[in-house]
């Protein structure tokens, strides 16, 4: 009945996405159902008719909301937790354009993770610039957290997350928000990014 349908869902996505289903919080995959239900829903109806673009916003939801819990929150707890971070200031982080965001986020417990884009740009800067680490307090908490994760190689890749975060926001979520209709085949292409 109806009271079945949540758990046969995500029962269908747990064999969907075995490969990352466990790591997934309760919110991630509560978008990610959305995001999938949406997705599943317009096989039934001529897909041209219709803009996917909730579809996107669902799943970009379910991507950014694990982004944060499995790794953005983690590597604040281990800066904050260090016996380092007392000791090291973030203050030129601050002052700088280019690592506020980073170092706003490291230093402050109650602030809002960052967002997909802007944790692109800050690990293209790392990318870009590894001697940052030698005299960026923020960018080196960075650097030693992703260095202890089980696949770094992921991490520090220009074809790893950081392009991954860049397909996410400006093919399928930007594309999402702004006027045009998203179609059925770019919502496929995210799924496979999944």
């Amino acid at each position: 009945g109806e009271a079945d349908r949540p758990s046969h869902a995500m029962s269908g996505l747990r064999s969907r996405f075995p490969k990352v289903w466990g790591a997934l919080t309760p919110s991630s995959r509560r978008f990610l159902t959305t995001g999938v239900a949406l997705f599943d829903s317009v096989e039934s109806i001529s897909h041209s008719l219709l803009d996917m673009s909730p579809a996107s916003v669902a799943l970009a939801k379910a991507y950014e909301t694990t982004l944060a819990e499995r790794f953005l929150f983690p590597l604040r707890a281990s800066f904050l937790a260090a016996p380092a971070a007392g000791g090291h200031s973030l203050t030129d982080d601050k002052r700088n354009d280019q690592r506020r965001a980073l170092a706003r986020f490291l230093s402050d417990p109650s602030s809002k993770p960052m967002e997909m884009g802007t944790l692109a740009f800050t690990l293209k800067l790392l990318l870009d610039n590894p001697g940052l680490v030698a005299h960026s307090t923020a960018m080196r908490a960075l650097a030693t957290y992703i260095d202890v994760l089980a696949e770094p190689a992921f991490f520090l890749a220009v074809d790893g997350l950081y392009a991954t975060l860049v397909s996410i926001t400006t093919r399928f979520r930007n594309g999402a928000a702004h006027t045009e209709l998203q179609p059925l085949t770019v919502v496929e292409e995210f799924m496979g990014v999944l």
